[in-house]
């Protein structure tokens, strides 16, 4: 038997797993060894270890629980064990045993659990105690294992605070799975949706998006799986109540990690707390052998030459191998590099110099496990003396968990903090953004309301005066001012309708050989009678030579043209405007130089070009009218045509000029012109004459013997549009709704005289456009249908051919434009014998 213990009932305790048979010497020197070796693990532990025997009565104490409860080993062996509880915990503490002792019935042996403990100074300090029961021959013992959680309750009580502080958010906040399934939701999701968090766990986050939108928080997710940064944008949510609530929504990917999936964060201005808890469970632990065994943290000896001696049971545990794969090994084989390297270093430079990096204290570290994986861990370790042997104990515990729940704490921390700088500064843009749109309404009432003004007095005067009152001159005259304002007013729609179309992605251009020189003259010729009005000179000229023919889009390269000369004309009051042309061969460019001179730009001004809806100053707009939007739209088109648009220079007073380059690749068969305008220069003077409409279609009857079906429910449309019509030698019939239109072409069917063709408004009563001609094309109807409608968006063309338009014109349109329309719809051959399905 081993020698006997300083302390009571130690020496019994220690020697429980030795064997009781030994009969010689070297059994007894085995036996003692190895209870000094326990009891060197008892003393130098780092949690503190209490025995008792079954009346309560304390028989050992280690160093950890001196130190933890304040008293010495003498003060509390040989008294019950209540003196280390305060109330009520002290007065029920016997009775409990002599419960359990008379009954079997088990409230904390066996397991882990959180109590108070009261030291001797009076304080109180959480703390976690695992009990374990053992036999030491006939006599039955308790060991208790107790560990100052004090530390960790704060933390805790930190974790709660924060954690209140997300709960008290006002913003929405949700977390998903990588499906979509709503897995956290706060009162903040509560108050904006309606939907309590019993409900909304059940739910996924597409019952909360618009139709619409269905696929918007997945394809966010599969962006980011791509490497695409989500950033904050504005869009729709549906609350309980089917309202539709405009959010700024910012998305945050948690990256999955060991024993926890991926998730997704959503902020409606608001994230949602996530609650979570750090549940510890500690094994029992029991005295010597029996409490290195049952032990919830791994426990490992090694000698002072880093060889493992002996392993618990949750060491192989946390390790992912069986003791006999680590006893022998250096214990570096359960580090990561660099660690492993270092450490046998380590251990030779603090036997010589004896200075202490971890030995006696606590720290985080990291291990590594059998298959290679790492993970964090606390590590305390102590020091050992059996005899003259030097020996070190480390208790080591798994805190992946907790330092998950840590990370994922600091990201949404971060994440809130984000969502905060992200919403003041919107605020500032979504002011500015306030304050441009009544800019731009004040702007649009008045370019609307001018040429309105126009239009309705002088048609008032037409109609009121009378016509011995009015002169042919006058007449002519005033008919011309209502035609240029109406011009004028569909000019600034077709320019708000344009930057729709470029801003939804709905422009489009061609790539067809074009005449540089001839497509130059034509805005040359469309410009000089502007020019003329204001007495300038309008010169076109080319600095190199031009290929006569390169492939590009006419029609957009006109507009930027139109509008790049028709703005120079319009700020320049003395001198004139020059289109300078130039081909630069190498980068396969042409440059359109537009030069005036005159009122020019200051440096603030000159920042505001580009932007839609606006110009230099609000003077300018007053002097000048004009929507803001003819230099936007070019700089657009001009970069669907490869290239783009820029001030290259700009002096108050002196002149502006303007660069227009584009994408320019020579046609089949293209040649190089030196002279292509043989000095040609433009007409410098004479006064603007308004246009007015041919006459021509009422002379020659293009449309003379033509049945057509005017479908239009306006009567005053109806008015206009059959005037034109039967003036152009059309027989006309009309139709009020889109049912009537497709009854009348149904009869003409069925009595042989069907129409050449039907001209068919979209937007009608009862049935509308889009209707009638499926209704007819169903049936069989093969006849031209043209679509005349006043919606000119982007796409409307394309679902007027969808339901079986033939073609498609727009409201208002001339009347040289409707006829050529009509005309153009016009199959060869005629219109095709039908027979109509019923």
């Amino acid at each position: 038997m081993p020698e006997a213990s300083d302390k009571p009932g130690e020496s019994a305790a220690a020697g429980q797993n030795v064997p009781r048979s030994a009969s010689n010497a070297e059994d007894r020197t085995g036996q003692r060894d190895n209870a000094e070796r326990l009891r060197a693990i008892v003393d130098t532990a780092v949690d503190g270890i209490i025995t008792i025997d079954s009346a309560g009565i304390v028989e050992t104490m280690n160093p950890a629980a001196e130190r933890l409860f304040g008293y010495s080993a003498g003060e509390v062996i040989g008294q019950n064990i209540s003196m280390l509880m305060p109330s009520p915990y002290r007065e029920e503490h016997n009775g409990y045993l002599k419960h359990y002792l008379s009954s079997g019935i088990r409230k904390i042996i066996g397991i882990g659990r959180e109590v108070v403990g009261q030291r001797k100074d009076g304080s109180m300090f959480p703390m976690e105690l695992s009990v374990s029961e053992m036999l030491l021959g006939e006599r039955r013992m308790f060991t208790g294992i107790v560990r100052d959680i004090s530390e960790r309750r704060a933390a805790e009580e930190k974790l709660r605070r924060l954690a209140a502080l997300l709960d008290d958010s006002s913003d929405a906040i949700k977390v998903l799975d990588l499906e979509g399934n709503i897995r956290e939701w706060n009162p903040g999701a509560e108050r904006m949706y309606g939907y309590s968090a019993a409900q909304a766990l059940k739910m996924n986050v597409r019952e909360l998006l618009p139709a619409d939108r269905q696929s918007e928080i997945l394809d966010a997710i599969a962006r980011h799986r791509r490497g695409e940064r989500l950033v904050p944008h504005e869009t729709q949510r549906v609350t309980r109540d089917g309202r539709l609530v405009d959010v700024l929504c910012t998305m945050t990917i948690l990256e999955a990690r060991p024993g926890s999936d991926a998730a997704v964060v959503i902020t409606d201005r608001n994230i949602t707390e996530r609650k979570r808890s750090e549940a510890a469970l500690r094994d029992s632990e029991a005295r010597g052998r029996a409490i290195v065994e049952t032990a919830v943290d791994g426990i490992i000896t090694i000698s002072a030459d880093g060889i493992i001696e002996s392993v618990n049971s949750a060491a192989e545990r946390t390790f992912g191998y069986e003791a006999k794969q680590m006893v022998g090994q250096n214990v570096k084989m359960l580090m990561p590099e660099p660690f492993a390297s270092e450490h046998d270093g380590y251990l030779r430079r603090y036997g010589l110099t004896g200075i202490k990096k971890i030995i006696g204290v606590g720290r985080e570290v990291v291990g590594k496990r059998q298959d290679g994986t790492t993970f964090p861990m606390e590590l305390s370790i102590s020091e050992v003396k059996v005899g003259e042997r030097r020996m070190f104990t480390g208790i080591v515990r798994d805190i992946s968990e907790r330092k998950r729940i840590e990370h994922d704490l600091v990201t949404y921390a971060r994440t809130v903090e984000f969502n905060n700088s992200v919403l003041k500064e919107n605020q500032a843009t979504v002011e500015a953004a306030a304050e441009a749109k009544s800019t731009f309404l004040a702007h649009m009432s008045h370019e609307i309301r001018t040429p309105m003004t126009a239009i309705l007095g002088f048609a008032e005067l037409l109609l009121r005066e009378k016509e011995s009152e009015q002169s042919p001159e006058w007449r002519r005259s005033t008919l011309a001012s209502i035609i240029h304002n109406g011009e004028h007013l569909l000019a600034l729609i077709n320019d708000i309708l344009d930057l729709s179309k470029i801003e939804a992605g709905k422009m489009t251009v061609e790539e067809r050989p074009t005449e540089v020189a001839e497509l130059v003259r034509d805005v040359a010729h469309m410009m000089q009678v502007r020019a003329d009005a204001k007495k300038i000179a309008l010169r076109i000229e080319a600095e190199t030579a031009l290929p006569d023919r390169v492939l590009s889009d006419p029609t957009r390269l006109r507009q930027i043209l139109i509008n790049i000369v028709g703005n120079a004309i319009k700020f320049t009051n003395r001198g004139g405007v020059r289109i300078v042309c130039r081909h630069l061969p190498d980068a396969a460019v042409l440059q359109f130089d537009v030069i005036d001179t005159g009122r020019g730009l200051t440096q603030e001004q000159a920042a505001k070009l580009f932007q839609p809806f606006t110009q230099a100053d609000s003077s300018t707009t007053r002097e000048y009218g004009g929507s803001g939007l003819g230099l936007a739209i070019s700089r657009r088109l001009a970069g669907l045509l490869g290239g783009e648009v820029t001030l290259e220079s700009a002096k108050l007073n002196h002149g502006s000029t303007f660069r227009v380059s584009i994408n320019a690749k020579l046609a089949a068969g293209a040649t190089i012109v030196p002279d292509p305008f043989n000095a040609e220069r433009v007409r410098t003077s004479g006064q603007a004459r308004p246009e007015t409409p041919s006459s021509d279609a009422f002379e020659t009857k293009p449309l003379a013997g033509l049945k057509v079906l005017l479908a239009e429910d306006g009567a005053d449309n109806q008015r206009l549009l059959s005037h034109i019509l039967r003036r152009s030698g059309a027989n006309v019939s009309i139709a009020s709704n889109g049912r009537a239109a497709v009854s009348a072409a149904e009869e003409a069917v069925a009595q042989s005289r069907s129409f050449d063709v039907i001209l068919m408004d979209m937007q009608m009563p009862i049935m509308d456009g889009y209707e009638a001609t499926g209704a007819l094309r169903r049936a069989g109807y093969r006849g031209p249908i043209v679509a005349l409608t006043a919606h000119a968006m982007a796409g409307e063309q394309e679902r007027c051919l969808a339901v079986g338009c033939t073609s498609y014109l727009t409201k208002p349109i001339s009347m040289d434009k409707l006829v050529k329309g009509v005309l153009d719809a016009m199959p060869r051959g005629g219109c095709p014998v039908m027979r109509l399905s019923r």
